[in-house]
């Protein structure tokens, strides 16, 4: 293997640039969009703070089997099963936190 070229290579400058910061507002919008169908009911529901939970997770379960769902047509694998195993994840977390004290 000739690596003589890479004698004549200089270094790339290491800085942070434009796509950085647009890249990190990227990952940001999409975690608060992700979170605001959960926060709703929190937010709406104040008076009776356990229902306002007990619809935040149904309305989380809901989003997590959709999006299991997409990502289960997007690999080509059964989207039913990838759907029911992201929300069965979810609800196993849930319970492990609510036996924790949650």
């Amino acid at each position: 293997m000739d690596d003589s070229h890479l004698k004549e290579s200089r270094p790339q400058k290491v800085g942070f640039r434009r796509e950085d910061l647009t890249g990190a507002l990227g990952h940001v919008v999409v975690a608060l969009v992700a979170v605001i169908p959960s926060l709703l009911p929190l937010v709406v529901i104040q008076d009776d703070v356990l229902l306002a939970i007990q619809i935040s997770n149904i309305v989380s379960f809901i989003v997590l089997f959709i999006a299991g769902y997409q990502w289960g047509k997007y690999t080509y694998a059964n989207p039913w099963k990838t759907g029911l195993l992201l929300t069965a994840v979810a609800v196993v977390m849930m319970l492990v936190a609510i036996l924790l004290g949650g």
